[in-house]
């Protein structure tokens, strides 16, 4: 089989394709407008329409608007849908031969039984008579099957995510892809502007958002001898996405940016020592962490007796259990909200309004 290729020399303009097409020379053209009537619908004798349902549906729009016109007490009887059927017909060339109404039409009634108006009422018929259902876009409060982009995009990820962790499996036929779905929250522990990195490993990564599947973050390398972290070569710069599966396996650092004029470009520097990730959440995580997350995080680590507590008082218990300074956990419980049971809340809401 032979494969053909076109070659563009550099600095030459591409080839342009054209159908030399004229539009005043196309009016004249019978074959040419023939085609363009059948693709908008419009028929002839000569030619027939490739929209064969346009007609139907101008002759039904006729029936409404004579129904809505002309029809009284709500009912109308079969001689007018057949008259305005064949007015219609005539008016609007269909592609079938064509009856013209003549004057004992209406002198002999047929006889049968009337039909109502709101047959042909436009405010009573529904989406899915129609053919189509929009009911979910306009009278639910929720729906089950959209979605706001930012959680279709973080669903594409998981899906990315679970395939290459898939990959990676030594075993693919027993790879449990609801088992490693649990662990995937752990990204979340993690903040902007942190670094971590594998125990056992060089690799330092730069935290640009955690969670709520991975961590999307850049490779750094690293200065030993000034103790800096920064991105000397530019070119590669790739944003990674890096799941969490065990925090046991990492530590992380608090860093602070600073300019590397002998590079001429920003680096971070750690401030502090390497930690790991329950430390970590005790002593600078713990003011923004969610309350599921804090909950899982007590869950993973097999604390006992966290499960009856509130978000405040789980908070205080974890920071006790991973040997917090008690200034600490003093300011972090003055920053933490009480949390108001709803009878409270009725009864709050009941005075404010005498």
């Amino acid at each position: 089989m032979s494969t053909s290729y076109v070659t563009y020399m550099p600095n030459t303009p591409a080839p342009v394709r054209s159908l030399d097409f004229d539009a005043s020379r196309a009016k004249t053209d019978d074959y040419w407008m023939s085609l363009v009537n059948s693709v908008g619908g419009i028929t002839h004798y000569m030619y027939g329409s490739l929209l064969s349902s346009v007609p139907v549906e101008l002759t039904f729009n006729d029936l409404r608007d004579a129904a809505s016109r002309f029809s009284k007490q709500e009912v109308t009887t079969p001689v007018n849908i057949h008259s305005v059927i064949a007015c219609t017909c005539q008016t609007r060339i269909s592609g079938v031969e064509t009856l013209i109404p003549q004057n004992s039409d209406w002198s002999k009634p047929l006889a049968g039984k009337t039909v109502k108006r709101q047959v042909f009422d436009s405010t009573r018929a529904t989406d899915v008579s129609l053919g189509l259902s929009t009911t979910g876009l306009t009278k639910k409060k929720s729906e089950g099957e959209l979605t706001k982009p930012h959680v279709f995009s973080y669903r594409l990820q998981l899906l990315r995510l679970l395939h290459d962790i898939w990959l990676g499996s030594p075993d693919h036929d027993n790879f449990n892809a609801h088992a490693v779905f649990k662990n995937l929250w752990k990204s979340s522990l993690l903040s902007t502007g942190m670094v971590f990195r594998f125990k056992g490993e060089g690799d330092v990564f730069l935290v640009l958002t955690a969670g709520p599947y991975c961590v999307s973050c850049l490779k750094l390398d690293v200065n030993e001898e000034e103790h800096v972290l920064t991105i000397f070569d530019t070119s590669r710069v790739n944003v990674l996405e890096q799941p969490i599966l065990d925090i046991q396996k990492i530590e992380v650092g608090i860093t602070k940016p600073i300019p590397l004029e002998r590079f001429k470009r920003l680096g971070w520097t750690l401030d502090g020592e390497w930690m790991g990730v329950p430390s970590y959440v005790a002593m600078h995580g713990i003011w923004s962490i969610s309350s599921g997350t804090l909950y899982a995080l007590c869950s993973d680590l097999g604390l006992k007796g966290h499960s009856k507590l509130d978000h405040k008082r789980r908070a205080e218990f974890y920071m006790q259990h991973q040997g917090c300074p008690e200034e600490h956990i003093a300011a972090v419980l003055a920053s933490l909200p009480e949390k108001v049971s709803r009878k409270r809340k009725n009864e709050d809401a009941e005075e404010s309004v005498l």
